[in-house]
């Protein structure tokens, strides 16, 4: 065999490069998916292939298939627990311990354990927006001396749900659906009222419960509270915001009507 090396040609000792080169493709391959680099490669001219070396301590009951199936089952709903990983897949994991579970997904899987947070009240568009509102009217006098009556309406689902714990990797968005709590589709509503300025807050006003505030309650709302609540907060100037019940023809007559300094836009 060493005769038969020794009398190679240029165009041989290049194939034979380029076959070793391969061959230590594959060993990355491995040490990639195994985990570990416990391959060697024969140096001399015989003709042999990788070998593994044994590995020190128990072999692991997970392969690369299972990890995979985990993650892909954990990435559709991070409230899985290793627990229930466990009760789900019995076959693949039945011989597998829950603590093994919980220490894949955490350092193989690269997952961490995080609690569900709350959806904000306001998004980003409704921050961005409000701002744009501010800076369009930050020269407006009455907004300055504080005497602007901010009329706020807000719904309050009531749920009950309690916070859990998720699955997520670093760099998820933890205001994603899948990572806040969960709220129930069509809960109980109890709408709230409110007007205040720099120099007070006025009476609170609670509707009925799972009563909408549409065009009509909302007049009677402004009818009765909105002349006490500029007593209450001496405001001068009345704004609201653009929902579809502040914005209608019979709202918009009815505060033209009655000449009160409200912010139209």
């Amino acid at each position: 065999m060493n005769d038969f090396v020794h009398n190679l040609n240029d165009e041989d000792n290049k194939f034979f490069l380029k076959l070793k080169k391969i061959q230590l493709k594959i060993v990355k391959y491995i040490i990639a998916v195994h985990g570990h680099g416990n391959f060697y490669i024969y140096d001399s001219g015989e003709d042999c292939i990788p070998a593994p070396l044994p590995k020190p301590g128990r072999p692991r009951k997970t392969t690369f298939r299972i990890r995979k199936l985990i993650d892909r089952q954990v990435r559709k709903d991070p409230r899985l627990t290793a627990r229930l990983l466990k009760e789900k897949n019995p076959n693949l994991l039945g011989d597998v311990s829950i603590r093994s579970i919980q220490q894949l997904l955490h350092n193989d899987l690269n997952y961490k354990s995080y609690r569900t947070r709350t959806t904000p009240w306001v998004t980003r568009w409704q921050v961005v927006k409000r701002l744009k509102f501010a800076k369009k009217n930050i020269q407006h006098g009455q907004i300055n001396s504080g005497k602007q009556s901010s009329g706020v309406t807000n719904r309050l689902s009531v749920t009950g749900t309690p916070a859990a714990k998720v699955y997520r990797k670093a760099g998820d968005d933890p205001l994603k659906p899948r990572f806040t709590n969960k709220v129930v589709k069509h809960p109980a509503l109890l709408v709230v009222r409110a007007g205040f300025t720099y120099y007070g807050v006025g009476k609170l006003i609670v509707l009925p419960a799972n009563e909408k505030v549409n065009q009509y309650n909302y007049l009677e709302l402004l009818a009765d509270y909105l002349p006490d609540c500029f007593e209450e907060t001496k405001a001068e100037v009345f704004m609201q915001d653009g929902a579809p019940t502040h914005t209608v023809k019979p709202v918009t007559d009815w505060l033209r009507d009655c000449e009160v300094n409200y912010i139209k836009d």
